[in-house]
């Protein structure tokens, strides 16, 4: 019997390489379909089109919110049951026959599922690799920068509100001595004010040997939404590559990638998005010009195929999170992701209202309430306590009381000196959400104040 030989990357009975599966996608094809039958049908495979749309319910979500009050979304997530259930529809399938599973079924489901969630967030399926989660794809950028690079004056700009892994990452990679900070200026009120500042404050840098700048789409601690279009525009001008941290960027902002100009954007699908945990991608603009360096952190059989197809193996293990993307954005098509984000944001600015009314912080807010820095469903609330300079310590003091004493889960932030409450919106939420927060923080500050 004649074989053309193995398609793919090691001896994997694959009938397709990577690279052709991938064309067939960017050309709207589907890869793949289901190997068993599932019990959440795919709006797509069957054609079904769902009219009216279907209401979201919390129902929907595995999460325990008869104990908890739960408003720290932004944290982790939480898993769509449809989409746990696909994956351990997968899990059981590989176990059946794991053969099957890893050489034969694996990549045309990966593949599709990048197919599926390019179209969510508009992009090209050959710009789009998943990953374990935002941080495999942002130390696999960082690192590719740095060995791009001329090692010994070359340098990496970042913001004092990058995650605090991403500056871990920064350090490692071009040495704590080559990382330049920029000042987010707190708080945000004017969007064009808060270019100008930062035009400024890249005009008085010494850029020569800046190789990458990171930005965040939405930072973490401070929960903010910034311009990343315009923010990568002044650095491109200066001739510096942009990376975007968009962990909270999938479902939380209208994502359409190709109509952004940065090089890179990484993001997180177990966030916002609630796939099961975990899955991520990176997505690159221009793969045939960025990618001569880019590779993933662990080296296996695709070191040498072309980007995306190199960050198709990392060795084995669980993948199911990633096979499951196309029932969670089944889900999404299904229960009209735009409008359950507006109603997210919507409510989310609902409570922060009501809460710094309560609690008279009105002149506290990190953005201004309505701008476009606060169109995500994140924001941080200022805490009604009397502190000269609140710590990390009371922070975590007043976190730990809310949840062991109320059951509440919502992340404390300290902020230039200043306590503050995350609090996040999704489809589960009500407003009768956060008016528990409300009688809970009231309750532990009386042991405070």
């Amino acid at each position: 019997m004649k074989t053309a030989g193995f398609r793919g990357f090691g001896s994997f009975m694959v009938a397709e390489s990577i690279e052709d599966m991938v064309a067939r996608a960017c050309r709207g094809e589907r890869v793949a379909k289901l190997p068993f039958a599932s019990s959440a049908l795919s709006r797509e495979s069957t054609g079904v089109k769902v009219s009216p749309l279907k209401r979201t319910s919390h129902e929907d979500f595995a999460l325990d919110l008869a104990e908890f009050t739960f408003v720290n979304h932004g944290a982790f997530g939480a898993a769509l049951r449809a989409g746990s259930r696909r994956a351990r529809e997968w899990r059981e399938y590989a176990e059946e026959q794991p053969l099957r599973y890893f050489d034969r079924d694996l990549f045309p489901g990966l593949v599709e599922s990048a197919r599926r969630l390019a179209s969510f967030i508009g992009a090209r399926p050959d710009q789009l690799a998943l990953t374990n989660n935002a941080t495999a794809g942002l130390d696999a950028v960082i690192a590719s920068a740095f060995a791009a690079s001329d090692k010994c004056n070359d340098r990496i700009l970042i913001f004092d509100t990058t995650y605090g892994s991403v500056k871990k990452m920064a350090a490692r990679h071009f040495g704590s001595d080559h990382v330049d900070e920029l000042h987010l200026p707190l708080p945000l009120r004017d969007q064009d004010h808060f270019l100008y500042e930062l035009e400024a404050q890249l005009d008085s840098m010494d850029l020569t040997n800046t190789r990458l700048a990171v930005v965040d789409h939405v930072t973490s601690n401070t929960a903010v939404c910034l311009p990343i279009e315009e923010m990568s525009k002044l650095f491109q001008a200066r001739g510096i590559p942009t990376l975007v941290d968009g962990a909270h960027g999938p479902w939380a902002t209208a994502l359409d990638l190709e109509a952004l100009s940065c090089d890179y954007y990484v993001g997180n699908c177990h966030k916002w998005l609630c796939a099961p945990k975990s899955v991520g991608f990176v997505f690159v603009r221009s793969p045939d010009e960025h990618t001569a360096s880019l590779a993933p952190r662990i080296t296996s059989h695709g070191e040498q195929s072309p980007f995306p197809g190199c960050f198709f193996w990392d060795g084995c293990r669980d993948y199911a999170a990633a096979l499951a993307l196309p029932a969670v954005l089944d889900y999404w098509y299904e229960h009209d992701a735009i409008l359950a984000r507006s109603q997210a944001v919507s409510l989310v600015q609902e409570a922060r209202a009501m809460l710094e009314k309560r609690w008279a912080t009105e002149n506290l807010g990190l953005a201004a309430m309505g701008s476009e820095f606060t169109e995500i469903p994140m924001t941080c609330v200022g805490l009604p306590v009397n502190l000269e300079h609140g710590s990390s310590a009371d922070a975590h003091g007043l976190q730990e009381r809310l949840y062991h004493t109320h059951k509440v889960e919502c992340p404390v932030k300290e902020i230039n000196g200043r306590l503050y409450l995350r609090i996040s919106s999704h489809v589960y939420n009500c407003l009768d959400d956060y008016e528990r927060v409300a009688h809970a923080v009231d309750d532990v500050l009386r042991d405070v104040v």
